[in-house]
């Protein structure tokens, strides 16, 4: 009799942290996914229609490449005397 118990009890133990590690493997990832940025509202229509994905990172890919790059803002602080960027002094505040 007393053999049951135990066995009950070693069940009743495993179900408890069975539920433990789902709820630990639902729950962990739940902050990363929420900071991840918004698909665009054109792409994810696209998804929702059925378009194969590979064909849209094509587009997307496609329009990127034809985008102009952002402008580079390097401040007179940042500069050595050659001209290069320079990454010391970023943090300090110009004297003079």
């Amino acid at each position: 009799m007393v053999g049951v118990h135990v066995v009950i009890w070693m069940l009743g133990g495993i179900a408890a942290l069975s539920v433990i590690a789902l709820l630990v493997i639902v729950i962990a990832p739940w902050g990363r996914i929420r900071d991840e940025p918004a698909l665009p509202e054109d792409v994810e229509a696209r998804l929702l229609l059925g378009d194969s994905p590979d064909a849209i990172a094509e587009d997307v890919d496609a329009r990127a490449a034809a985008a102009p790059p952002p402008p580079v803002d390097i401040s007179r602080r940042q500069r050595d005397a050659d001209g290069s960027a320079a990454v010391r002094g970023q943090g300090e505040e110009e004297t003079g």
